[in-house]
């Protein structure tokens, strides 16, 4: 029997055995049958992975404590979607079990929580004693370091994970429970830096594109830890790796004005701000614009600064910059015929899909 067989059969024996004081359609009230089953996998995942931690610490060694050590970074991550699930059950509990009393509404999570994970459990048990679902021999502490390793990456965090948490995350928003970044970024406009770094820390730790940026920043302009321009760096180029254009420009910026240990370099700051642009950074646009236009970092080509100026001005949300944009082509594409303007459209197009693409890439890396 399968999780989400699991969590159905339990609902209807649920409400069997205990009956209802209302009418309340799963699949079209407030609290459909696939936020139930949402907030059933993640607890059901808190359970396993807890499981599995505890069988990899009888290893007694290295690779076993860092599993263990894993799956406590990975549960204080998603703490706020553990809340969520959590505050889902109670409520299904108070619609399933309306005159029980709190100890059977407690009674029924638990319930869901246990039928749900017990199968999970024993896929790990058997995986753990050495053979997994392919029958293939999988040593207990190749297995552990797969877990540790599995959990460090992120690949496992709720935010990367949409297919298991689709209604969930609008149920989140709707009760106002906060993710990660969320988090963060409530802490940092409050002033809070300390909560805002023990927040993103742990999940740069874990690969996050967005966390590995926004901790740049903190180093950069000194929030919470000392200013340090070198350690910005590394994080901005770690995050650049992702496709996180904004890291990309900061990079540009560094070596436009030779700050972070890095050499003052016109031709460098123009490759990243190329590679910013490309990544739908709209300042880094009308930046890599100009410097087409004078020629400053890169030859001269008039064609593509008409080109980026255009998709500055068509791709910012900033009024101001958007008017800077247009100023800048109408400035720029003076004078070009109408040959040369047909050949600039098409690079547009040709540059539009390229920014699309790396978006798309970015993406893949962000939650």
């Amino acid at each position: 029997m399968g999780l989400r067989d699991a969590v159905t059969i339990l609902s209807f024996a649920s409400s069997l055995a205990y009956g209802q004081t209302e009418q309340f359609n799963r699949f079209t009230d407030e609290l459909p049958q696939v936020l139930e089953s949402d907030a059933t996998t993640v607890m059901t995942m808190g359970v396993t992975h807890d499981f599995a931690a505890k069988l990899c610490a009888r290893l007694g060694n290295a690779t076993g404590k860092e599993a263990e050590n894993e799956v406590a970074a990975w549960r204080k991550r998603n703490d706020p979607f553990f809340r969520a699930a959590t505050s889902v059950l109670t409520e299904l509990g108070n619609r399933y079990l309306p005159n029980g009393g709190e100890d059977a509404k407690q009674g029924y999570l638990q319930m869901i929580v246990r039928a749900a994970a017990k199968e999970a459990n024993q896929r790990v048990m058997r995986q753990l004693n050495g053979a997994s679902l392919d029958n293939r021999v999988v040593p207990p502490e190749r297995a552990c370091a797969g877990l540790a390793h599995l959990l460090r990456d992120g690949v496992a965090d709720f935010e990367r994970t949409p297919d298991v948490t689709r209604a969930l995350v609008p149920y989140m928003q709707r009760k106002g429970i906060a993710r990660p970044l969320q988090d963060a970024a409530a802490a940092s406009n409050r002033g809070d830096f300390k909560t805002d770094l023990e927040i993103l820390t742990s999940l740069a730790e874990s690969g996050d594109v967005d966390a590995l940026g926004n901790l740049g920043n903190m180093h950069a302009f000194g929030q919470g830890v000392p200013k340090d321009l070198a350690k910005a760096y590394a994080l901005w180029s770690r995050a650049a790796e992702k496709h996180l254009g904004t890291a990309m420009f900061n990079i540009a910026v560094l070596y436009a004005t030779g700050q972070g240990g890095l050499p003052k370099d016109p031709s460098q700051a123009a490759a990243w701000y190329k590679k910013a642009a490309e990544h739908r950074h709209d300042q880094a646009m009308i930046t890599l614009s100009s410097i087409y236009a004078t020629g400053q970092g890169f030859d001269k080509n008039r064609q593509l600064a008409v080109a980026w100026a255009s998709l500055a001005a068509t791709n910012t949300k900033s009024e101001q910059l958007k008017s800077a944009a247009l100023n800048q082509l109408r400035q720029l594409a003076s004078g070009m015929s109408k040959e040369e303007m047909a050949e600039t459209q098409k690079i547009v197009y040709e540059l539009a899909a390229t920014i699309d693409a790396n978006v798309a890439l970015y993406r893949k890396n962000a939650p």
